[in-house]
């Protein structure tokens, strides 16, 4: 079974569908259709670190009160024992996202959704980008049929499409996968996907006329002919940035009180961690593609934040180790708040947490120059200075 968690929302809920592909037995040589496929760490911890999360910190924050999550993880290892997650003391033993697996999850998933649901989708693991379909997601059972292995795929962009037609009229879909082109999409120009939601035409538009506007966001973590990045043991570098862009940096809207992450917070805090969070030494490793494609007439809200948003003031200078010779001061309302004295010790570049919002003025010294201020206002997330 893939459901960890469901509660009954008569006035509608938000219900997520969560896959993690980091096994494939199925494909540990390659042959003439099928690749040979490396396990990957990274999937299965995204997603067990996402419907943690979920259930756990998050359970009251979405829009609408949380609903079901159902989750399919495989583990890395051709001998490894199926994850295990525990959901309010009840241990549940997880299923791979093989596609019949997968098929069943998108039925409970969607078995009984309202105009007043929230769907929310993710899936991490490998992908590519076939010709003929577009970037498509590569389940655990990929392979098991050498001879025609695509219909153990999900060609996301028709699934994408599909969606638009179910009734949940807010959508958030997150593709954790790569979208590169290998030699095998090339071979097999006319390959497509299993789109788990056939599109009817007409269908949007009569959904619409029953159930109101379309709010749905698709968000990727790598472009078009390009990779996805995940490290063993951790989480992918998407799923990092997504889970702290959730717990404040990517809300940049106050709608009755209450602090929302929305998809221009997420994807403004997704680009901006590299920057605000990740190591110096992993600024390339986290320098993650905005890829979006949106479509609805209201902005659509993921979930609220008690504490409102963070903010972070970067300083840096030209070259980056000119820092070292700068005494910096950081001040607020005409109260110094930052800085530090120059010297080798000095961090490059700069980082500090600053309220949001409020004015700050940044003074830089250089021996032998004049102070130079740089003014500005602490628009979150991020808020830089340069000398």
């Amino acid at each position: 079974m893939s459901r960890i968690f469901e509660q009954a929302q008569a006035a509608g809920g938000t219900r997520v569908l969560i896959l993690g592909a980091g096994a494939y037995p199925h494909a540990r040589k390659a042959n003439l259709r099928v690749p040979e496929l490396q396990p990957i760490s990274s999937a299965a911890k995204s997603a067990m670190d996402l419907a943690a999360r979920i259930v756990g910190d998050w359970r009251d924050c979405f829009m609408k009160p949380l609903a079901s999550v159902d989750l399919l993880v495989a583990g890395v290892g051709i001998s490894a024992d199926p994850p295990l997650i525990e959901i309010d003391g009840l241990t549940h033993r997880l299923d791979p996202p093989t596609m019949e697996n997968v098929k069943q999850a998108r039925d409970r998933w969607l078995m009984g959704a309202i105009a007043e649901d929230v769907l929310i989708f993710y899936c991490c693991g490998h992908g590519l980008l076939l010709p003929s379909a577009g970037q498509t997601f590569l389940t655990t059972s990929f392979g098991k049929d050498e001879y025609s292995p695509w219909g153990d795929t999900i060609a996301l962009d028709d699934f994408a499409v599909g969606l638009k037609e179910c009734a949940p009229r807010q959508q958030w879909l997150f593709f954790d996968c790569c979208s590169n082109i290998p030699p095998i999409a090339l071979r097999t120009p006319n390959a497509r996907g299993e789109p788990l939601v056939v599109s009817v035409a007409g269908t949007r538009n009569e959904m619409v006329r029953r159930n109101g506007d379309l709010s749905q966001v698709v968000i990727s973590s790598a472009s078009p002919e390009a990779s996805a990045l995940g490290k063993d043991n951790r989480a992918s570098r998407f799923m990092e940035a997504l889970l702290e862009a959730c717990e404040g940096v990517g809300c940049q809207r106050n709608t009755n009180g209450r602090w929302w992450v929305d998809d221009a917070g997420l994807l403004a805090a997704i680009i901006s961690y590299r920057y605000r969070v990740a190591p110096i030494e992993e600024e390339e490793y986290f320098k993650i593609p905005a890829i979006a494609l949106l479509d609805f007439t209201e902005t659509p809200r993921l979930l609220s934040v008690a504490a409102g948003p963070k903010c972070c003031l970067l300083v840096r200078t030209a070259p980056p180790h000119r820092l070292k010779d700068a005494d910096l001061e950081v001040a607020c309302n005409g109260a110094q708040v930052g800085g530090h004295r120059k010297g080798p010790s000095v961090q490059i570049p700069y980082r500090q947490p600053v309220q949001s919002y409020l004015a700050y003025d940044v003074k830089a010294t250089f021996d032998g120059e004049p102070p130079t201020s740089r003014q500005m206002i602490a628009i979150p997330p991020l808020v830089e200075a340069e000398f």
